[in-house]
């Protein structure tokens, strides 16, 4: 091996040159330069773009809402034919099983509404009958289709906190950015378009 800056003949295991001292048997390499690729850059711009989601407005919500109670009526109609052939058995009768079955049958509806919500809303459909024959969905605040668990806590949420005090809880969807009610609020979720529509 010879060194490369005096010339001298070095053996091939020598690390410094006999002749003038400089390191020899280590060619430096040079690091080549790394260009991003680009296909890869663009695919990581384009997933960590954020999903732009088209929010759904307070009318076309409440439009959604009245398809929505035609089966709630049906249901109630439906419980309440029991409820009045036991008033009119104990009609003369100072028995407690009218009262009682009221209670029940409350009860009742309010697991159904609870559970139909709460299964369609976490459905593929992401959203009750109304909502799907309008092109809605419920969505977490990504966009995303929300669990049960979720579903259950916000009809909770919308039963409970923005139904009361005049349904002023509703009325927040037309003043929010993300057109939420108080229980989207409380659950963050949002309800959109569908991209389809």
């Amino acid at each position: 091996m010879f060194c490369a800056q005096c010339g001298a003949q070095n053996l091939s295991e020598a690390k410094f040159c006999v002749g003038c001292g400089q390191a020899v048997g280590i060619a430096a390499t040079p690091v080549a330069a790394t260009t991003p690729n680009t296909t890869t850059a663009q695919t990581l711009s384009n997933d960590s773009s954020p999903t732009t989601l088209n929010y759904a407005g307070f009318w076309i919500r409440v439009v959604a809402a009245l398809i929505d109670f035609v089966p709630y009526v049906v249901v109630m109609g439906v419980l309440a034919v029991p409820y009045f052939l036991v008033v009119a058995a104990f009609e003369d009768s100072d028995s407690a099983i009218p009262t009682l079955l009221m209670v029940v049958l409350c009860l009742a509806f309010a697991v159904f509404c609870a559970l139909w919500e709460a299964f369609f809303t976490s459905s593929a459909w992401q959203g009750t009958p109304g909502k799907k024959i309008l092109g809605l969905k419920v969505t977490n605040l990504d966009g995303e289709r929300i669990s049960f668990v979720r579903a259950c806590s916000r009809y909770f949420a919308k039963a409970f906190v923005s139904s009361q005090c005049l349904n002023i809880g509703f009325l927040f969807v037309p003043f929010t950015a993300k057109k939420q009610g108080l229980h989207d609020m409380i659950c963050s979720t949002v309800v959109v378009k569908s991209k389809d529509e």
